[in-house]
């Protein structure tokens, strides 16, 4: 699961039992939030009788919550050293690889 090692991987293996659940409850938190936004959205436009332009409004508000998704997702994985964990290696180690590498 690269989402779960991802989570975990810098943490200290004492911690990894509590932490290890925050993959699901943060995709359980924002499945919640998001589905209250879009309900509450094709809520506000849906008129009695019709149910299209409501659902246009809800997908529409779906499309652009997705996209900020995925740059918050981007930005949030970019690393600005350029240290990328090897699958099971901590940041750390891949830190400490990295500077061991000669400069081009």
């Amino acid at each position: 699961m690269p989402a779960a090692s991802l989570v975990v991987g810098d943490v200290e293996p004492k911690h990894a039992g509590s932490v290890s659940g925050l993959p699901q409850t943060t995709q359980q938190l924002g499945g919640a939030i998001g589905l209250a936004i879009i309900v509450s959205v094709y809520a506000a436009e849906a008129l009695p009788g019709a149910f299209l332009p409501g659902v246009h409004a809800a997908f529409l508000t779906a499309g652009v919550l997705t996209v900020a998704a995925c740059l918050t997702t981007a930005l949030l994985l970019k690393t600005s050293d350029g240290a990328s964990p090897r699958p099971g290696e901590r940041r750390s180690d891949a830190l400490s690889r990295l500077e061991r590498q000669p400069a081009p």
